[in-house]
């Protein structure tokens, strides 16, 4: 079996992290596997991590279409590739599965419907996805697959006190692209502003980028409790030095960087929407707040703060949690789609 993986996503960010991690797992499995992908970040971790062929980076669908060798089945793992593999079957019958990892539903026009009607598959992030796409593309074979975080680490990080940090300093740390429609960074920052006087051990650290990032810089630029760090490389060290995680999310699918940091033994305090509560189960990982729920979110904040066994509470059982979420189980998970898609292989029909 060979599979073809396309990821055309601008930036290195969820898609192609668990791209990442789905590509050193599935090495394990007798599959041949080669990557077409437009983000040099993600080449150069695919290179390093993986065994498999590669193409130039890419930036257009076909393109990534035309620089595709022979394969048995083609992996999208971003919209834009759904292109590419249009092109695949079209013209070359070979099939494809894509990963949608978004609560909202692709558009309705009738070319993206045909593309998705088409697949051979359609691997959703969480339950609530997978109800968005059953609506969409009826027709279609849908699984849930959920995605993955590392889980080798056997204890609790070695210490929560790093170089620069204070011994009597309690983190609140977030992780994700700073777009405050959909992440509500904004929420943090009004909660930071609450606790700069009545809490001053407490100290929020956001990392991340995004077309928000300046406009954030700008509202915290008067918060002394507020670090806003851009993108950092060593995401293990910014989550050992984290006590909380928070995540405000408006639009929750899943979660990835929250899986993540319940990997660290990190109680979740985040919002019940889409996905999150698949993942985060109320009083067992974290707290689960209403979304924009800004005194809900405080008050979590504060229990956990003031609370050190209900944090080591939440925090082991949080990395219990992550656990069930390995790499490994994605992998297999996505082998078993692949070889349930090639045994009943067929030729394409016409183009709806």
């Amino acid at each position: 079996m060979k599979i073809g993986h396309i990821n055309l996503e601008k930036e290195y960010g969820g898609s192609g992290h668990q791209l990442l991690m789905l590509a050193k797992a599935l090495s394990n499995y007798s599959i041949e596997q080669h990557a077409v992908v437009r983000n040099p970040i993600l080449a150069r971790r695919l290179l390093e991590h993986a065994k498999f062929s590669f193409s130039p980076l890419v930036n257009s669908p076909v393109t990534a279409y035309a620089l595709m060798p022979n394969i048995d089945l083609a992996h999208l793992h971003d919209s834009r590739s759904l292109q590419s593999g249009l092109l695949l079957t079209l013209t070359r019958s070979i099939p494809y599965i894509v990963t949608h990892r978004s609560l909202e539903p692709p558009p309705a026009r009738a070319l993206a419907r045909s593309m998705y009607r088409r697949a051979e598959g359609i691997a959703c992030v969480s339950q609530a996805v997978l109800k968005i796409m059953l609506a969409y593309s009826p027709g279609t074979p849908i699984d849930n697959i959920y995605d993955a975080c590392c889980t080798n680490r056997t204890g609790i990080p070695s210490a929560r006190v790093q170089p620069g940090r204070r011994d009597d300093e309690f983190v609140v740390g977030h992780v994700g692209k700073l777009n405050e429609s959909m992440k509500g960074q904004g929420i943090i920052l009004d909660i930071a502003e609450q606790f700069v006087d009545r809490h001053p051990r407490v100290r929020f650290v956001l990392i991340g980028d995004g077309k928000d990032e300046g406009e954030l810089k700008e509202r915290a630029s008067h918060l002394p409790n507020v670090s806003l760090t851009g993108w950092l490389a060593n995401l293990q060290i910014c989550y050992e030095t984290m006590d909380v995680f928070l995540f405000p999310s408006r639009r929750g699918a899943l979660g990835s960087a929250m899986l993540e940091a319940m990997s660290y033994h990190l109680p979740i305090v985040a919002s019940n929407i889409g996905g999150i509560p698949e993942i985060v189960r109320h009083g067992r990982e974290g707290i689960l707040c209403g979304t924009n729920d800004r005194r809900g979110f405080q008050d979590a904040l504060l229990a956990i703060y003031s609370d050190a066994n209900l944090r080591k509470r939440l925090g082991d059982a949080a990395w219990a949690r992550a656990r069930q979420f390995s790499p490994e189980r994605m992998a297999a998970e996505y082998t078993r789609v692949y070889r349930r898609i090639l045994d009943r292989k067929r030729v394409p029909a016409l183009l709806i």
